[in-house]
């Protein structure tokens, strides 16, 4: 199975299989400029980012229903969603589909690469991407966080 990673503020689906990637992030790194107290986050007090979209686009699978879960490791390596149960999915005959999470608000509870594990039946692709601390030159990029309360 081959797979491509996308990172973007906003993904939908159009008709006719169409996608829109809206703030698409080329490097998979996500900037995140620290509010005025400087506080970083913590599991205790995440940041919200007001959204972000990950997409995992498969290809070279047999058509077909197939199970499909899927969720997101932080940084250290602990599950920052439950495991989703897998759900049936119908692949079409172009043996492509695609896997689209959005979390609006996204929780930032650490800086660092986040992974998402995506298994399809009995196999699991992963792919990283990152949430980092916006630098000084940076801070024109970087994505705004509120506290989540």
């Amino acid at each position: 199975m081959e797979s491509f990673f996308y990172l973007a503020d906003d993904i939908q689906e159009l008709a006719g299989g169409k996608l829109l990637l809206v703030g698409l992030y080329a490097d998979r790194i996500v900037y995140i400029g620290l509010p005025p107290s400087g506080e970083k986050p913590t599991s205790e007090k995440p940041f919200g980012i007001p959204n972000l979209a990950l997409m995992l686009n498969l290809r070279e699978l047999k058509p077909g229903d197939h199970a499909i879960g899927m969720r997101i490791l932080l940084p250290d390596g602990t599950p920052m969603t439950d495991e989703l149960a897998p759900r049936q999915s119908t692949v079409l005959a172009s043996g492509a589909h695609n896997v689209i999470v959005k979390l609006s608000p996204f929780p930032v509870k650490q800086f660092g690469r986040y992974t998402l594990s995506v298994q399809v039946d009995d196999e699991v692709v992963t792919a990283a991407f990152f949430l980092r601390m916006a630098e000084l030159d940076a801070l024109a990029q970087a994505k705004t966080t509120t506290p989540i309360a």
